[in-house]
């Protein structure tokens, strides 16, 4: 008997700044409140609902596509901002953890699945876009095009990493 597909809901998580209380007295023996980086907001266009990201046994990689408002240092937020829940929960819960971290605060496979690849490539109206194992490719629309730059979303990213980041979730 074939044992069903895992489900898994992708979504970004972005923290509005100066909300962290910081743990460390300050000069004054009173507590501060971080100044975070400001966020990026992030469209995850690849998986989505109408185009699945389906992770086969004899690939170890689960691949993105990711539309970003600007120029960021992606894998440090990848690993603190992308948030991955098992199942089709509307609320998207997720633990506050970074990425390759499990439920026992030690880090999920070796060292090297922490790895995180990332390619600027073209966001254009009618420009081809692709994973980087090409199990993905499709096109720009030109409405579609017009409504993400028009919200200042225009650096596309190809993002490549190790599927041991859902293991923490099964």
């Amino acid at each position: 008997m074939l044992k069903p597909p895992t489900v898994y809901n992708l979504s970004w998580f972005s923290r509005v700044a100066g909300e962290e209380e910081s743990p460390a007295l300050v000069a004054r023996h009173s507590y501060s409140t971080l100044s975070v980086q400001k966020q990026i907001g992030v469209v995850i266009l690849y998986p989505s609902l109408t185009t699945p990201e389906i992770v086969a046994s004899d690939s170890e990689t689960l691949e993105l596509l990711m539309l970003t408002q600007a120029d960021a240092d992606l894998p440090a937020r990848i690993r603190s901002q992308l948030k991955i829940s098992a199942g089709f929960d509307p609320k998207k819960t997720a633990a506050d953890r970074d990425l390759f971290v499990g439920a026992d605060g030690n880090m999920v496979g070796v060292p090297e699945d922490g790895a995180i690849e990332t390619q600027v490539i073209p966001f254009g109206v009618g420009q081809q876009m692709s994973t980087k194992s090409g199990r993905f490719k499709g096109y720009v629309d030109k409405r579609v095009h017009k409504l993400y730059v028009d919200a200042g979303y225009t650096k596309l990213y190809r993002v490549s990493l190790s599927n041991k980041c859902l293991a923490k979730h099964i």
